[in-house]
């Protein structure tokens, strides 16, 4: 299959409870759960997983043929003028792909 028709199926939606635990196996080392979430101690768990979701905004998947391969939130919200994207990670065997294009 082809690159263009992979991107074609993929989706977002916001998380809900079930995801967490896919989510947290996302980060496959120390090196890349630094740079999806700094403060988490490796292997990253649901339940601090849970405390950043429930203090950022917009928690969001992004789905690959219903397959989470993604995850991103905001961490600073100014409507109508600015917003910074935070905890942002790709699943490994779909880096490079256009997802995180896809996610912006």
């Amino acid at each position: 299959m082809s690159e263009l028709s992979k991107m074609n199926k993929l989706s977002f939606r916001s998380i809900v409870g079930n995801d967490l635990g896919p989510i947290c196996q996302l980060p496959q080392n120390k090196e890349e759960l630094f740079f999806m979430f700094p403060k988490a101690d490796y292997p990253l768990s649901v339940e601090q997983l849970q405390t950043v979701v429930e203090n950022r905004s917009d928690s969001t998947v992004i789905l690959l043929d219903n397959k989470i391969v993604g995850f991103a939130n905001f961490y600073e919200v100014k409507e109508n003028e600015y917003c910074s994207i935070g905890n942002i990670i790709v699943s490994s065997n779909f880096r490079n792909k256009g997802i995180g294009l896809f996610l912006i």
